[in-house]
């Protein structure tokens, strides 16, 4: 964004303020992709949530 608004004006400040974890928005392609990779998304989603991500990868992981 900051760049496309430099291509604009030469003038165009970006300023990027982030938000606390409670206002943002969460995709939940990210969740997935974290878990995929064998990351905690304990702090992310509900606990129930987040016990079956777990069991979906793991059926989902090839056996050594």
């Amino acid at each position: 964004m900051a760049l496309i608004n430099k291509t604009l004006s030469t003038e165009i400040e970006t300023v990027f303020l982030a938000t606390s974890k409670e206002y943002s928005f969460l995709s939940s392609s990210v969740v997935k992709e974290i878990a995929r990779f064998g990351g905690s998304v304990d702090h992310l989603v509900p606990n129930h949530v987040a016990q079956e991500i777990y069991k979906c990868y793991a059926r989902n992981q090839p056996q050594d």
